[in-house]
């Protein structure tokens, strides 16, 4: 069963993506379906591990992006993890009440199939 969120309670969402043994810059295109099946929203995530602080992420590209390249490390066990914010209140999804069970894919450099999935659960 996928973790359950209140349209009513939750202002965002953070949204982890976990890898390991990836190092360089890399980029994560994030797509948000609702309950119908419908894209709702998507984003281009991009981070290094060859940086010690975020910088601008200036490229032009034709979806939503994150303002800055993040700067990751790995931890101790090799992870890095990477995360971005899904925002629900004072959006449609709080505003129409889009409840039930969403979908979010992660697609790692320019993939073509997801290389991760994830249910959320929005309740009322």
């Amino acid at each position: 069963m996928p973790d359950e969120f209140s349209v009513n309670d939750v202002r965002e969402l953070y949204i982890y993506s976990v890898h390991t043994a990836l190092f360089g810059e890399h980029r994560e295109l994030r797509r948000f379906y609702a309950p119908s099946g419908e894209l709702y929203y998507e984003k281009l995530v991009a981070y290094s591990t060859d940086l010690t602080e975020p910088v601008p992420f200036l490229e032009a590209v034709a979806v939503p992006r994150s303002k800055q390249i993040a700067a990751v490390s790995p931890d101790r066990d090799g992870r890095l993890f990477v995360s971005d914010i899904f925002p629900v209140a004072g959006t449609w999804i709080s505003d129409r009440a889009m409840t039930g069970t969403w979908r979010v894919e992660v697609y790692l450099d320019g993939a073509t199939q997801p290389t991760a999935t994830l249910q959320l659960e929005l309740v009322p």
